[in-house]
Formats: C-alpha cells, sequence, structure tokens
C-alpha cells in the first residue's frame, strides 16, 4: 500500500455494515405531567368496569360453582357406599386441581380492577 500524499489525512476504514437512520432523532423524551394535570378517574368509569369485569367473570363463577356441588355430592354418596373412598378422594382432588386456577384467576382480575 502506498503512503497518502502529504498533507491529507486518511479515510478511516470501516469492517463491516454501517447502517442508514431512516429517521432522525427524536429528541429528548417529554416531560412527565405534574401531579396536578393528571385527570381523576370518575365513579361511572369505575363502576362500568365492574360491571365489566362481573359479567365477563359471570361463566368462571358458574364453573365454580358446579365443580363444588360436584364436590359436595360425593361427601354423602361415600357413607352411603353408592361410591367407593378412592373414587371420592379422586372426585375431589379433580374438583381442586380445575377449581384452583379458576379462583386465581377470579382472584388476579379482581386484584387488577
Amino acid at each position: 500500500m502506498a503512503d497518502p500524499p502529504s498533507g491529507s489525512r486518511p479515510s478511516p476504514t470501516y469492517l463491516g455494515w454501517r447502517y442508514e437512520v431512516l429517521a432522525p432523532d427524536p429528541g429528548p423524551p417529554p416531560q412527565r405531567p405534574s401531579p396536578g394535570d393528571r385527570s381523576s378517574l370518575s365513579s361511572e368509569w369505575i363502576s362500568a368496569q365492574r360491571e365489566d369485569e362481573a359479567r365477563t367473570h359471570r361463566p368462571l363463577y358458574a364453573a365454580l360453582a358446579v365443580l363444588g356441588s360436584i364436590a359436595l355430592l360425593c361427601l354423602p354418596l361415600w357413607p352411603l357406599r353408592v361410591l367407593p373412598g378412592p373414587v371420592v378422594l379422586s372426585a375431589w382432588m379433580a374438583c381442586a386441581a380445575v377449581a384452583l386456577p379458576i379462583a386465581v384467576a377470579l382472584l388476579q382480575g379482581r386484584r387488577v380492577t
């Protein structure tokens, strides 16, 4: 490689890709609103959210009621010797395995609202 002529600076060597910036820099982020500028929630909006939550969760509450009734129905059938003990125990465990995630989802939804 030949030496560059005197008085001129060598150009930098780039290895790899140089990406072209398609959009200019957006600048500094906007300032956060002061506490006085924030809007307050209206009571109508809060009641509408609770009504919407109740309507959305209605099938989950029905599923919990069905699972609870199945578990309670198995309770008197065991002493009457209609259902054996292992069947009753497995029915309780199945009801608990299905009801537990439903109950957790309902509690989390209530906490979010």
